[in-house]
Order: C-alpha cells, then structure tokens, then sequence
C-alpha cells in the first residue's frame, strides 16, 4: 500500500470512503474516482488499489466507531452502566449513519479488505466487555469467550437491521441486549431488571 492522505481530517474521509467502499459492489475503479473527485494520479499517489483505499477508510471509520463506544462506557461508573452507556452509542450509530454501518459490519466482514481490522477491533470491545468478571465471584464468573458471545449477537442484531432496512429503530434493541449481556454475566434477578 502506498502512503495514507491526512485520515483525521473528516473532510477528506467522505469522498473517497464512499470511492472505497464501492469496491465491495463491484463498481468500476474509474467511475469509483469520478464520483470521489480523486484523480487517478492522487489515488495512486495513496493507494496501490481499491482493496487498499477500502482497507484504509474502513480501518479509520472502524477505530472512530470503537474510540466512541469505549468512551461512552468509561464514562460511567460500574460495568453495567458503562455497558448500557457503550451498547447506547453504538445502537445510535448504527441508527444515524445506516450506509457506515453497513460499510462496517456487512461489506467490511470476513473475506473483505477490512476483515482484519473488523476482528481486531471486535477483539477490543470483548475485551472491555470482559471487565465484567471482574465483579463477579471467580469461582461462578463464566469464560472469557461470555464477552465475545455477547459482541456477536449486538453486532448479529445490527446487522440483522440493517439487512431489513429497519436501522433505524437500533435504538430500540438496548433493553433485550443489556438483559442478554446481564443474564450472561449476572444472572437473571440482575438481567430482569434491564428490561
């Protein structure tokens, strides 16, 4: 891959994210850039081929997703508020920006440009959702494989709504995922009062 352009800039994101993610529907490279406004020898300037600029956009909007719902959780105190917090801003994302989402947890799946950096940051949230052994009696805490059950069913359940056009209602979901996550962790006195 060749260089990266100035990724922090979010003006320059949304032009040639949209270029990139194209490359998952197959869409013709020139027409990628045209729509972009990237000429051919910027976009070679930076990028070796639409895999790479996919790889690249997906890795900034994949960090920035985890960044903010890692924040949200921290600043809460206790496990299930933080978690409550997180799940929260995730859900609104995927409610506000359905087309990233999509980009996100669909196109940028196994298989794809962005299926290493989809598991490294699936990896981070299972780790942070794992702090809740930590307040568990070790002797009944369950595995350590709870918190990525837990990230695939929420990340199951986004996608679940974005494949029916119902993203939308993300929101909606925060009660029935905290009483899971809880059940999984707590028990079902603790999980019945998420609901």
């Amino acid at each position: 891959m060749h260089g990266q352009p100035g990724w922090g800039d979010r003006e320059e994101i949304p032009p040639i994210q949209a270029a990139a993610f194209a490359v998952q529907r197959k869409t013709p490279c020139l027409d990628v850039l045209k729509r972009s406004g990237f000429s051919h020898q910027r976009f070679r300037r930076h990028f070796a081929n639409l895999d790479a600029c996919f790889a690249a956009a997906y890795a900034v909007e994949a960090e920035r997703l985890a960044d903010d719902v890692l924040a949200a959780g921290r600043s809460e105190d206790g496990w299930r508020d933080g978690f409550r917090s997180g799940l929260g801003c995730f859900l609104d994302q995927i409610a506000e920006r359905p087309l990233l989402a999509k980009a996100l947890l669909i196109e940028g799946g196994p298989g794809s440009p962005g299926a290493t950096k989809h598991f490294e940051v699936a990896t981070r949230l299972a780790d942070a959702v794992d702090a809740a052994r930590e307040e568990i009696d070790p002797r009944r805490a369950p595995p350590p494989l709870t918190s990525r059950l837990i990230v695939g069913a929420i990340e199951s359940t986004a996608v679940k709504l974005i494949v029916a056009g119902e993203a939308e209602s993300a929101g909606r979901r925060l009660p029935e995922l905290m009483h899971f996550a809880t059940l999984l962790f707590f028990g079902r006195e603790a999980a019945d009062r998420e609901l």
